[in-house]
């Protein structure tokens, strides 16, 4: 399965398919010929970096399968991983985003339909991920389901726990040019399904709380709230700090006491702002009461390297609360770091798109 997923994200392409490209290269200069009879600019690849493309022929022997493979570490929903195969004659380029594709799910008389949230975004990137698949060969993706549903797999899993849910997904198939690494025209659909279980407790959810806290967190809580975002140049975090205990206690409030531990379709990534050598004064700290909290808004996307939500998706987050300026505190205030709950983030667009 590791080797599968490899080659579905792989973006070489092979060595092999020189029919292939000719056919592309006929399809390339046939758009080139439309567009010109038409009055429009050139086809294909040009100088501007531009490109003319349109509905192109669904090759033959293309075809699509899906396996459903769960999530057992994390908590979340299955994995779907789809795998196009090519039983042609010749090699195919073709597009692998899961942005192409659509899923829906059903049990019983419940039945929800999760079209991709940016269907055309592969089609503008100048970094569409790609395979040359040969003929006889197959090529894999990951597709996250809460990219697709989000909330909606919440609620009806939540409605349908301890069931075995029919999964069904339709691929969009974009050609590519092999030559240029350009999208050449949509291809037609490969449609399959599967069937995935859902747990007793219908925990394909999209809430925080999914994660353990830390032992360390002692009479603290630290939460941060599920973010949907249009792209990854906005994404707004709410976090909460709850006293769980029966005495007030004082915090440090600053905002470079959070850090974050983030996992998503770029790797991995810890998010801070560094520290800072200040001593906090008075109107720098947070008296909690017995139960009370403390509740901070932080633009995620400035505490992350440069890139950490450029792809669209679904990304893991966990706050730290890092009291590290109680040592230099005018009195005496909580200095035990807090590891918080895992948060969920959607990219639906990524970058600044």
């Amino acid at each position: 399965m590791a080797a599968s997923l490899a080659a579905g994200f792989g973006l070489r392409p092979s060595a092999s398919g020189t029919r292939s490209r000719r056919r592309l290269a006929f399809i390339t200069a046939s758009l080139v010929a439309s567009q010109a009879a038409a009055g429009g600019g050139g086809g294909g690849p040009a100088a501007d970096g531009t490109s003319t493309w349109g509905e192109v022929e669904t090759p033959e022997g293309l075809s699509l399968s899906i396996e459903a493979v769960p999530d057992v570490e994390a908590g979340g929903p299955a994995t779907i991983v789809a795998t196009i195969r090519n039983d042609g004659t010749d090699s195919e380029a073709v597009a692998l985003d899961p942005r192409l594709a659509d899923l829906r799910f059903r049990s019983g008389h419940r039945e929800i339909r999760c079209d991709s949230p940016d269907p055309d975004g592969p089609l503008g990137a100048a970094d569409v991920r790609w395979e040359e698949i040969a003929a006889g060969g197959s090529a894999s993706l990951a597709i996250d389901p809460r990219y697709h549903c989000w909330t909606d797999l919440e609620r009806f899993a939540s409605s349908s726990g301890g069931t075995d849910a029919e999964v069904s997904a339709v691929y969009h198939v974009v050609l590519m040019d092999p030559a240029f690494g350009r999208p050449v025209g949509r291809a037609g659909d490969l449609d399959a399904s599967t069937t995935a279980a859902i747990p007793a407790d219908g925990s394909w959810g999209v809430t925080a709380g999914r994660g353990e806290a830390s032992e360390e967190s002692g009479p603290f809580s630290v939460e941060a709230r599920s973010v949907d975002a249009t792209r990854g140049s906005d994404v707004w975090l709410t976090l909460t700090v709850r006293n769980r205990s029966g005495e007030p206690v004082k915090l440090v409030d600053h905002p470079t006491q959070f850090r974050f531990e983030v996992l998503g379709p770029t790797g991995a990534r810890t998010c801070s702002m560094g520290p800072w050598r200040i001593r906090p004064i008075s109107d720098l700290l947070v008296r909690l009461g017995r139960r009370g909290k403390y509740v901070k808004r932080i633009d995620l996307s400035a505490y992350c390297p440069e890139g950490t939500f450029d792809e669209a998706g679904v990304y893991r987050v966990e706050p730290t609360y890092d009291p590290y300026l109680a040592e230099s505190a005018s009195e005496p205030v909580w200095d035990t770091p807090i590891r918080g709950r895992t948060a969920l983030v959607r990219i639906r667009r990524g970058g600044g798109r």
